[in-house]
């Protein structure tokens, strides 16, 4: 079965971002794909005001599900697509919804939000409640993960664990300092962990990493794209997948691991010191690194603008012998 990572840059018109999805659903569908995946908030442009958000959001049997729907049976090809679920009395959902011709076959709802690096999407939207959401196309079935959840290697393991032979990643991944490095890195990491197929799908705006991929079961990349506005096809063998007994075990690894017996904490370094710099257990000998030693004594904090105009080393034993005395 073929299947096609599309990315685009949905804006502020509903609309509009149907249309998007309809065009490259279409040019999907002329490829030859089966399915096809988009990005994160397919519906309205992710990480914007909340008022907003609250504003577009509809219910899983509304306008904008009833338009997929419409596209895919035109088409012929199961969409994956990003959208704001309205929720009665309260922050709507960041769902996902997976839409055949025979209309909506599963939805997955995000409940590892994206409360990172100076942003809260807590703010914007709610939390749902940890679930496995799985459907079938052809002989696969396939898990489904929301942008932020592929850093964590649990969700894509219960997924696995339920019977999936391929995970698909709707993402919004903004752009940063290695954001982009760590996006590819987490699709990889999935793929290699659980010996699966993994489809990531980007969204290409310009705060936005774009890197729509799909990976194998042993790493490689079968199809990319950059940030640039398309689709990418591959082919995914489902026959050629490794059997869940010829897979990486890993997991049962983890079980076995899991089972141990707990070892008694490490001792940490205040423990192994001296009785008299046991009364700062952040404290070091002054031999370790005595340019960085602190004591948190009274003392130590009265004096600490002279500190910084006197000899350190000078200043730390003057303050170890009157925290011995106090003792």
């Amino acid at each position: 079965m073929q299947i096609s990572v599309c990315q685009f840059a949905p804006g502020r018109d509903v609309r509009a971002n149907l249309d998007c999805i309809a065009d490259l659903a279409r040019q999907v569908a002329a490829s030859g794909a089966e399915l096809a995946v988009f990005p994160e908030a397919a519906m309205f442009q992710c990480m914007s005001p909340a008022d907003e958000v609250g504003a577009v959001a509809q219910h899983l049997d509304g306008p904008f599900v009833q338009a997929l729907t419409e596209v895919a049976c035109s088409t012929g090809v199961v969409l994956v697509v990003g959208m704001y679920e309205r929720r009665a009395g309260g922050k709507p959902y960041n769902s996902v919804v997976a839409v055949g011709p025979d209309g909506l076959r599963a939805h997955h709802r995000k409940f590892l939000v994206y409360d990172a690096f100076g942003f809260r999407e807590s703010d914007l939207v709610e939390v749902a409640a940890p679930r496995t959401d799985l459907f079938t196309v052809g002989d696969l079935s396939i898990g489904l993960i929301t942008c932020y959840e592929v850093r964590f290697p649990e969700c894509a393991r219960s997924l696995v664990d339920a019977g999936a032979d391929l995970l698909l990643v709707c993402s919004a991944w903004p752009i940063g300092q290695g954001k982009e490095d760590h996006f590819t890195t987490m699709v990889y990491a999935r793929a290699l962990e659980n010996t699966v197929y993994v489809a990531a799908s980007g969204d290409c705006s310009p705060t936005m990493v774009g890197r729509s991929h799909i990976m194998d079961p042993l790493g490689y990349q079968l199809a990319g794209l950059g940030n640039e506005q398309g689709h990418a096809t591959a082919e995914i063998d489902s026959a050629g997948s490794p059997a869940p007994g010829r897979r990486c075990p890993s997991s049962s690894s983890a079980a076995v691991n899991s089972a141990q017996p707990s070892r008694p904490p490490t001792p940490t370094m205040s423990a192994a010191l001296p009785r008299r710099f046991h009364h700062d257990r952040t404290a070091r000998p002054p031999h370790f690194r005595p340019g960085r030693a602190r004591c948190r004594c009274p003392r130590w904090r009265a004096f600490a603008r002279r500190l910084l105009q006197e000899p350190h080393r000078r200043r730390w034993r003057w303050c170890q012998r009157q925290c011995r005395r106090q003792q």
